[in-house]
């Protein structure tokens, strides 16, 4: 981790946790004061960043750089709504804060008692699709640990994070953030959907923080009533927990068309591909060793002219680490040393960030650089969205505790095995089966 990544968490920290510790004294208007100064900011700071070339390229732990003060007003945001409603700290620094609201009820309600027989197929087809997922899920888990003590450089588990570690999923902190939150809006509603139209209330709604002084990890949540639910039948209470992993799976796939639409017919009139322009270094990087500048357009690979995207991976499928290639700019050709990919080291690596793209100067003098970001940017996040919808929906089946899942097998074992202490007891060690399979691939992926 680097000395500046440090430095901002760290300054995150401080403004926050002084918000924090002061909250029983301060007043609400003041809040509402900080809460407006971080809206202003974001927005100031949003419009200035789509000027610059938007969200495409977004660093927040360059101290005090534009996208630093971004993710600070954000944080600060989250933290003015949640300092009043923390639920339950469990460690110093750490909280869980829940913000109860009625919204989103009187939806539900429209659309089960609209869809019934819609949102009855949806909640079927979610429980057999619920059930594929989690077996799928638990082997994959068995077999990606197994295989992580057998290949060492294999990648396992990783956490989803908004920065930059070794043994975490890097995702840019905009389309990280934005994903969340409509990835977990959609799973909490369609469990409320279902729930309702099989006679279930639902108690309320609202949105949730996990908060390590700043409030972090950003979720929804839906109450339906416990007590009705667990007196309904088998199929109904799988139809509502497998209603939330499925309704992600689902909208993964239809935001993966989204974005294979957009770059089909819009981004195909909006960019052009002209090389692989070098925007930064990775660490142990080959282009940087062999001397090729920041900002330098790299036009052929060993001969091969890349003129897109796929010419890349053609031009480095037959090589391996330590071979030497060529690489050609408009002003020189340089040998490059092949390195070591971090997560499979037969692989080769460049250690490059490109961009391969240019904006098309007929598109730009008619619409402007502004909406060519625009569409840039919908572009990239509904690419992340469908690989995090995905990715959530699926996790969300691991069979264990009190994740739907969990709570899918515990209600299976419960119903199959007469003796419900028993039922419990295996529910329970096979939890902790997956919990200690979790824990130790996020521990094997950050050593």
């Amino acid at each position: 981790m680097s000395t500046e990544l440090i430095i901002a968490l760290l300054f995150f920290i401080f403004l926050s946790g002084l918000l924090i510790k002061i909250r029983k004294g301060i007043q609400l208007q003041r809040l509402g004061d900080l809460k407006s100064l971080a809206i202003y900011l974001i927005l100031i700071i949003g419009l200035i960043k789509f000027g610059r070339g938007g969200f495409v390229s977004f660093d927040p732990y360059q101290v005090f750089s534009l996208d630093f003060w971004f993710m600070t007003a954000i944080l600060l945001f989250l933290t003015s709504i949640v300092v009043e409603k923390i639920w339950k700290v469990s460690l110093p620094g750490a909280y869980f804060a829940l913000y109860r609201t009625k919204a989103g009820l009187k939806q539900m309600d429209n659309i089960a008692r609209k869809y019934p027989r819609i949102v009855t197929i949806f909640g079927s087809t979610g429980v057999v699709v619920g059930i594929i997922g989690m077996i799928f899920i638990a082997f994959e888990l068995i077999r990606s640990l197994v295989i992580s003590f057998i290949t060492p450089q294999a990648s396992g588990v990783a956490l989803v994070l908004p920065f930059k570690v070794q043994g975490g999923f890097y995702v840019p902190f905009m389309y990280w953030i934005i994903s969340i939150f409509i990835i977990a809006v959609i799973h909490e509603f369609s469990h409320g959907v279902v729930a309702r139209v099989h006679k279930t209330p639902v108690k309320s709604s609202g949105f949730a923080f996990l908060g390590l002084i700043a409030p972090i990890v950003p979720a929804a949540f839906v109450e339906p009533d416990d007590k009705v639910l667990l007196k309904k039948s088998l199929k109904e209470k799988l139809a509502v927990f497998a209603a939330g992993p499925f309704s992600n799976i689902v909208s993964g796939f239809i935001f993966l068309a989204i974005a294979a639409l957009l770059n089909v017919f819009i981004l195909a009139h909006v960019i052009s591909f002209n090389g692989m322009t070098v925007l930064a270094y990775t660490e142990n990087s080959s282009i940087q060793q062999a001397g090729i500048p920041i900002n330098a357009t790299v036009t052929e690979i060993n001969g091969i002219a890349i003129t897109d995207p796929s010419n890349i991976s053609q031009a480095l499928v037959s090589h391996y680490p330590n071979d030497v290639i060529q690489l050609k700019t408009a002003n020189r050709t340089y040998d490059v040393v092949l390195g070591k990919n971090p997560r499979n080291e037969s692989l080769p690596y460049l250690g490059v960030i490109p961009a391969s793209y240019q904006v098309k100067e007929s598109f730009e003098q008619s619409y402007g650089s502004f909406t060519a970001l625009v569409f840039l940017f919908l572009s990239e996040l509904f690419g992340w969205l469908f690989a995090l919808s995905i990715g959530i929906g699926l996790f969300n089946l691991v069979p264990l505790g009190p994740i739907d899942g969990g709570q899918m097998l515990r209600e299976i074992l419960k119903k199959y095995i007469k003796n419900e202490q028993t039922a419990l007891k295996v529910w329970g060690y096979v939890s902790l089966f997956f919990f200690a399979i979790i824990m130790i691939s996020l521990f094997a992926g950050f050593v």
